[in-house]
């Protein structure tokens, strides 16, 4: 007997997953399905590779070497399953059909991804964005097909990957209303002694800070107390409502959110600086018309945003 007799192709997406996510439950809740489903799956993948694939460790599953040999093979027949199945047909949008899926931070989602929904949901409502933490993983996953697109402040590689800039954008300080930093007003920029007066929450990305603060502290006599560290923009926010804490942060997402979660903001130091951010997508998109789409498509929108 043929061995793509023995499997279900289905059940190959299956273990796609499971090597992302190295859970059988996680895997079954990204895939919408049950995880008695994910796990029978996985037996039968075991028998069919006659190998165990992941194997249980303190560290939860690991995927075995045959495993770890199959990932990239995987990827590429997924990443060409998808190509085959998405229609040809990328005018305005029109067929537009199935899944893109985004490596991003929530800053990512709200300074790019939620300006281009309504455009995305008017012309190709048959698409699927599909959202995922940003990682620095995600530039090896776009070669893969794991990540078609990645929403990104990173530095661009030369050679790697495609890349587009969006915007640039500075930084400000946020802190709750009636604040005593809002007292001489919300216009004047803060300096940087007037940061380290204050405890500070801090974003950190996958161990790595999001502290344009740093390079200023290694030559200031005063410390910084840091309060409260996580990856979340948003919960950030929130816990800076009932305390003195403040959080230094991008300006295009906050102006907006400063407002609906009752929050006030101050220009930080021009010594701060600007950054730029990007959108990523490897050589095997490029003549994707549903990724080329998407791609134009969040630019013209991050375009448009940057002339309001």
């Amino acid at each position: 007997m043929n061995k793509l007799d023995k499997i279900d192709l289905n059940q190959l997406r299956v273990l796609v997953t499971l090597l992302e996510t190295r859970s059988v439950t996680r895997a079954a809740l990204r895939l919408g399905i049950s995880q008695p489903s994910a796990s029978r799956a996985l037996e039968t993948l075991r028998k069919a590779f006659g190998d165990p694939l992941l194997v249980k460790t303190n560290a939860g599953m690991t995927p075995t070497q045959r495993a770890e040999a199959l990932r990239e093979p995987l990827y590429q027949w997924l990443s060409a399953t998808h190509n085959i199945l998405r229609s040809q047909d990328a005018d305005d949008g029109a067929g537009i059909a199935g899944h893109v899926r985004v490596a991003s931070t929530d800053y990512g989602v709200l300074s790019v991804i939620e300006p281009a929904l309504p455009d995305i949901l008017r012309q190709a409502p048959g698409l699927h964005v599909d959202i995922c933490p940003l990682s620095p993983e995600n530039l090896n996953q776009l070669s893969g097909g794991a990540v078609d697109v990645a929403v990104s402040g990173w530095d661009p590689e030369p050679c790697r990957v495609h890349e587009r800039l969006l915007f640039q954008d500075s930084y400000c300080c946020i802190f709750r209303q009636g604040h005593r930093l809002a007292a001489v007003g919300l216009d004047a920029p803060l300096t940087i002694d007037e940061l380290l007066d204050w405890p500070h929450v801090m974003l950190s990305i996958h161990a790595m800070d999001i502290d344009p603060l740093a390079p200023h502290l290694r030559t200031s006599a005063r410390p910084r107390r840091v309060t409260a560290r996580l990856p979340y923009l948003v919960s950030a926010l929130l816990l800076l409502q009932k305390t003195d804490a403040i959080l230094v942060a991008p300006v295009r997402a906050l102006r907006r959110l400063s407002a609906d979660l009752q929050l006030a903001t101050r220009p930080t130091p021009v010594e701060l600086g600007t950054f730029d951010y990007w959108l990523y997508w490897h050589e095997r998109s490029r003549r994707d018309p549903v990724v080329a789409w998407f791609i134009e498509t969040l630019a013209r929108a991050a375009s448009e945003a940057n002339g309001a």
